[in-house]
């Protein structure tokens, strides 16, 4: 994800990963170390930008999508009308078709794919596309994998206009920004984790590991001779425990945090 954060406006705002001084050979933090703050570097200008650019908005809320199109409208004057699309599944035929310059996609839009493996065919369809999250509510491992999966940037829904019109303008612009309220948010989860290593009955394991293995519901009940509702339930605690909404998730979550090792042979 997003390793070295530069302040880009005073007081609360946004966050870029991309330090106009530091030196581009320097590396950046391991992941899941600490979010480093280096000295802000100059904002760009508040004007309108000259390139005039196509872009997306990917939204399932109606008045969600009306308020960033007013707002994309007002941002960037020179462009034409946006899109929209209210589930995941039309944003990629847009974007396949369109191939806009910059989308702006709901972490947790309605619909099949979900918001990492949508930025991720997002990506793959629009390749020169700058996609940037947005966050209405508590931001999870969601938005962070979105990150690394290559977006270009997270904001807050609830920033003021100004400051979402500035972060925007950077992105276009080629930085990589991400509110300080959602890196704090990222920040803390990621330190909650360390502190909290999640703890798992003997029988909620077992389930992982078959899980990892690939299996369904049905066969994890065949092999540990249990109902199906009763391995739902234990799918479900995992879910929670692992902070997932997937099972893919659970499954990436348990192996960063050392407790599977996906792809080894667990045979031995």
């Amino acid at each position: 994800m997003c390793r070295v954060l530069r302040q880009a406006t005073t007081g609360r705002g946004s966050w870029s990963p991309d330090a106009p001084d530091a030196s581009s050979e320097a590396p950046g933090p391991e992941p899941g170390a600490p979010w480093v703050q280096t000295p802000a570097g100059p904002a760009p200008a508040s004007g309108p930008t000259v390139r005039s650019l196509t872009g997306l908005v990917v939204d399932d809320h109606a008045i969600a999508r009306r308020g960033l199109l007013s707002l994309v409208a007002e941002t960037f004057p020179e462009a034409a009308p946006w899109l929209a699309a209210s589930t995941g599944p039309e944003a990629l035929e847009l974007a396949r078709v369109h191939q806009p310059d910059m989308v702006l996609m709901d972490v947790r839009t309605a619909d099949l794919p979900s918001g990492p493996a949508l930025v991720a065919r997002l990506l793959a369809v629009a390749p020169s596309a700058q996609v940037v999250v947005t966050v209405g509510g508590t931001p999870g491992d969601d938005v962070k994998r979105c990150l690394e999966t290559g977006a270009a940037g997270a904001i807050w829904k609830g920033s003021p206009e100004a400051e979402i019109a500035l972060v925007l303008r950077q992105i276009e612009s080629g930085g990589r920004i991400i509110d300080v309220q959602i890196a704090a948010a990222l920040q803390e989860r990621e330190e909650h984790h360390r502190r909290s290593p999640v703890a798992l009955t003997d029988r909620e394991r077992t389930v992982l590991e078959l899980l990892a293995e690939g299996c369904s519901n049905r066969e994890i009940g065949e092999r540990l001779v249990l109902s199906p509702a009763t391995i739902k339930d234990h799918v479900r605690h995992l879910l929670r425990k692992l902070d997932a909404t997937s099972r893919l998730q659970a499954l990436v979550n348990a192996a960063d945090a050392g407790m599977l090792q996906l792809g080894a042979d667990r045979s031995r």
